[in-house]
């Protein structure tokens, strides 16, 4: 995920760290899916929302709704972004229970879209 929420790389020109990926449009929305060599998954969804997964498949990061999301211990967790010293910091902050069901339904909902989309490709 870009430092700055607004200047998003090109993932297709410049996603280097992701040898195997490729874009789809769903609703006019580029979709792009991408595997590093580890195996790791991330799903972009235009600029926001973005899903990165871990080789196991198990969700690592989120960027939802302009805000930015990490797994820790097993659970997502919000990280506050501040500035201190000209360096970027993030601070851990809980989620509430139905934010974090919001996150998981509109993954379901980008996977079905992406399969209902392209069936014969999985």
């Amino acid at each position: 995920m870009a430092i700055d929420e607004q200047d998003r790389e090109d993932l297709l020109r410049d996603g280097r760290a992701m040898p195997l990926r490729g874009e789809t449009k769903i609703g006019g929305i580029p979709v792009i899916v991408g595997f590093r060599a580890g195996g790791q998954m991330s799903l972009y969804c235009a600029a926001d929302p973005v899903y990165q997964f871990n080789a196991d498949g198990e969700l690592r990061r989120v960027f939802y709704q302009g805000k930015r999301y990490a797994a820790q211990n097993g659970c997502l967790v919000l990280l506050d972004r501040s500035t201190k010293g000209g360096r970027i910091q993030f601070c851990s902050r809980p989620i509430s229970e139905k934010l974090r069901a919001d996150i998981f339904s509109d993954l379901k909902t980008w996977l079905a879209k992406i399969n209902n989309q392209h069936p014969d490709k999985w």
